[in-house]
């Protein structure tokens, strides 16, 4: 098998069809799943709330809800979120309003969140003044790599004390591209210590 074969775009039915560009793209060794920028835009391709940021934001996570749905995955799933805004000042006005409505979405969930101060967006000639990308971390690995035998399972970290396998019997995986190691140092988002919260970084979620 390829890379293609374990990589595929999400395509919710309840949003307009994407022109040049995905909803989202799952990775489907490890579940991961990236989302495209949401802006405002309902399922007939009108924007909802022009001029009202926090309208927007309530269908900008409706549409992030519709990725999500699609893909199998939930918004508690999501462990990245970038939110770019055209009047930062006008956002942080109204973060009790955006508040209650991310909690209708995502509860007491908060992946890690960084709010950007955009010059521009691609749709804001179309009143759109907010889009949000995201990023679902890494699920369950799917039945076809366990199947495979121990070699396609994931590998547990070796005994204490347990002889460590030799170079060569290692080189015949250096390029298989779906044989890693789940043990060793964590250096991803998840293993990774979290950088002091600060204002902007915690916009929606101060209230």
């Amino acid at each position: 098998m390829t890379l293609k074969d374990h990589i595929s775009s999400v395509l919710p039915r309840t949003l307009p069809k994407p022109q040049g560009f995905s909803y989202g793209f799952e990775v489907k060794h490890g579940r991961l799943v990236f989302i495209a920028g949401q802006v405002a835009r309902d399922g007939n391709n009108v924007v909802v709330g022009k001029g009202d940021v926090v309208a927007q934001f309530r269908q900008v996570c409706a549409n992030i809800q519709a990725v999500m749905s699609a893909a199998g995955g939930e918004m508690t799933d999501i462990v990245k979120l970038t939110i770019y805004v055209l009047d930062v000042a006008d956002y942080k006005q109204h973060l009790r309003e955006l508040g209650a409505v991310y909690r209708e979405y995502f509860g007491k969930h908060f992946p890690a969140m960084t709010l950007v101060g955009a010059r521009d967006l691609f749709d804001a000639a179309d009143g759109c003044a907010i889009e949000i990308e995201g990023r679902r971390g890494p699920g369950m690995i799917p039945d076809v790599f366990r199947r495979g035998g121990p070699e396609m399972a994931p590998h547990a970290p070796p005994a204490l004390g347990a002889p460590r396998p030799s170079r060569g019997a290692l080189d015949h995986r250096r390029d298989d591209p779906l044989h890693r190691p789940s043990w060793g140092p964590r250096n991803g988002p998840l293993g990774a210590r979290s950088a002091p919260a600060t204002p902007w970084r915690s916009a929606i979620t101060a209230r």
